[in-house]
Parts: structure tokens; C-alpha cells; sequence
């Protein structure tokens, strides 16, 4: 897992082969505009899903994770907290391949991811995201999904 501030993605581009076009894609996209849905990256399979929503109690929340996707995920406006595990400490309870989407049981650390921070999870980070940090509110968020 790696969380910054979006003004220092060039600082990460050597860890995956795609995060140069994805570093591209940041600076010459005004990502606050970009409308909820899906967005093309490049042409390796790396695309951005823009979604707009209200963010939930932690009750409400579970663990996820990914085997085929890498997730840049980039707060727009709002804010979240994201709950964050080792895959390895948690038990997976269920994994669609289809949607390379999975679920996991166990215990999650919190971070909060403000305006303009991101945070990249790799297959063995579980993470569950859209929890409230004080009270509910309306979050824009940027999930880029880098082909592993």
C-alpha cells in the first residue's frame, strides 16, 4: 500500500510498468472535472472509474480486495476513512472472478483519505473504502484499475 498526496504520484511511477501513462494521464486530465463513470487511461488495459457517493457507517462496510487489478484510488472532493489489512491476516470468505472482486473477515486499520491524497492497494492489501470520517457526506472519488 503506498498514500501520498496526488502531487507526488511521479515519485512511484518506477513500481508498475503502466503507472507512467497513468502519471500522464493525471496531469493532462482535469481529474475534478472527469464525470462519474468510466474513463480510459491507456491503451494496456488501465482505466479510471469516477463515482459520486455517500459515505457509510463502518456497520455498513466489509473488506475487499483484488487479484487482477492494482487500485489507485483518489479522493476528488470529500473525504473517507479506509479501513486496511494485510490480506494474509484476514480469511477470505468469497472471491468473484469475473468482477476480480473479493471479500475478506478480520480486523482493519484506518487511514483517511482527504482531497487530493491517493492511495494504491496491491493484491495482497485488503481495504475497505466509503466509510464516514466524522459524519456522512458526499464523496467524489477516482479509482484507476492498473492491470497487474
Amino acid at each position: 500500500m503506498v498514500f501520498d498526496s496526488i502531487s507526488n504520484f511521479y515519485n512511484y511511477v518506477s513500481i508498475h510498468p503502466q503507472f507512467s501513462s497513468v502519471s500522464g494521464f493525471l496531469s493532462v486530465v482535469n481529474i475534478a472535472a472527469l464525470p462519474a463513470g468510466r474513463h480510459f487511461v491507456n491503451e494496456d488495459g488501465a482505466f479510471a472509474n469516477v463515482d459520486e457517493y455517500k459515505t457509510k457507517d463502518i456497520s455498513e462496510g466489509f473488506i475487499e480486495f483484488h487479484k487482477k487489478y492494482i487500485d489507485i484510488q483518489i479522493i476528488l472532493r470529500g473525504k473517507e476513512k479506509i479501513g486496511i489489512c494485510n490480506k494474509d491476516s484476514a480469511r477470505e470468505l468469497e472471491f468473484n472472478e469475473e468482477k476480480d472482486f473479493g471479500k475478506l473477515e478480520g480486523k482493519a486499520d484506518f487511514i483517511t483519505l482527504n482531497e487530493n491524497y491517493f492511495v494504491i492497494f496491491f493484491p495482497h492489501d485488503g481495504h475497505m473504502p466509503q466509510i464516514m470520517a466524522e459524519s456522512p457526506e458526499s464523496v467524489k472519488k477516482m479509482v484507476i484499475k492498473v492491470p497487474v
